[in-house]
């Protein structure tokens, strides 16, 4: 662990080389995660542990709160109470994007980047706040999303690379807001092509259902973000390791509504090279 001021200094100007250090100690080790949790703090602030999800690991997710401006809304929670229930955003980019063979989140999408992208998609499809869910280099994402409407908060068990895992993180963060909630849209961080006009369909489908969850689809598949209505927050939290979001849709059928959308945008992400280029040569720069 660094012992001098400039030592933490340098993970401003040279994440990836600290990232690769943190995970040379043991992505599973206590030193190398307490290591990693120290630096984000160092580098943007207090840390606050959502509790963790019932029957899982007890090691808390400790969110990271970006630079001013740049955090979830920091109204009085006064003022958010008296709000009414909006729909937040959680998106998983907790992965090692091991078959793609570059750090997705962080490859160029537009003006931007991949990450950047899949939550501007949510702030403007209407989602009330958006909350990215890291873990590999997940301050290097951190610091891209200082300039977008976002909070990021940290999965410790990204190393089990199990997308659920990074949902559930994500939500008990949100519920740790007190921020009055209908539900929770949960998106892929691989997805920046996905429509604006798509999300803006699913709040609003969600918002005529309220106690529904709402999942689009295309030809008859089903896609994402999905809508989860907060009564089943706790179905989500329950849900055990090897376990995944389609087994809990499957467990609750009857009670889905589905948004027919015309192209397949909802279906398709991006885990291979070739996938990349083609969503960048049909979506990059349109909404």
């Amino acid at each position: 662990m660094p012992k001098t001021v400039g030592a933490w200094l340098r993970f401003t100007r040279e994440p990836t080389r600290l990232n690769s250090e943190v995970e040379a100690l043991g992505r599973n080790s206590l030193k190398g995660f307490l290591w990693y949790t120290c630096l984000i703090e160092e580098a943007f602030g207090r840390l606050r542990a959502p509790r963790a999800a019932a029957g899982r690991s007890d090691k808390v997710a400790p969110e990271v709160q970006l630079r001013e401006g740049s955090h979830l809304p920091t109204e009085s929670r006064q003022t958010a109470l008296s709000q009414p229930p909006g729909v937040a955003a959680v998106v998983a980019a907790a992965g090692f994007s091991r078959r793609m063979g570059r750090f997705k989140p962080l490859l160029p999408w537009g003006r931007s980047t991949v990450i950047e992208a899949a939550a501007d998609a949510m702030i403007g499809g209407g989602a009330s706040s958006v909350l990215v869910v890291v873990g590999h280099r997940g301050a290097e994402i951190a610091e891209r999303l200082a300039g977008v409407t976002a909070g990021v908060v940290f999965n410790p068990d990204y190393a089990r690379n199990e997308m659920l895992r990074s949902f559930q993180v994500g939500v008990e963060a949100l519920l740790g807001e007190n921020r009055p909630l209908g539900g929770s849209l949960l998106a892929l961080g691989d997805q920046p092509h996905i429509p604006v006009a798509v999300v803006r369909r699913i709040i609003g489908c969600a918002a005529e259902n309220v106690d529904s969850i709402v999942v689009p689809s295309h030809n008859r598949r089903r896609g994402h973000p999905v809508f989860l209505p907060r009564r089943l927050f706790a179905d989500l939290l329950r849900m055990k390791e090897g376990q995944s979001l389609r087994d809990l849709l499957n467990g609750h059928a009857e009670e889905i509504v589905y948004v027919n959308v015309k192209g397949d945008s909802v279906r398709r992400d991006m885990d291979l090279p070739a996938e990349y280029e083609a969503l960048r040569a049909e979506f990059e720069g349109t909404e």
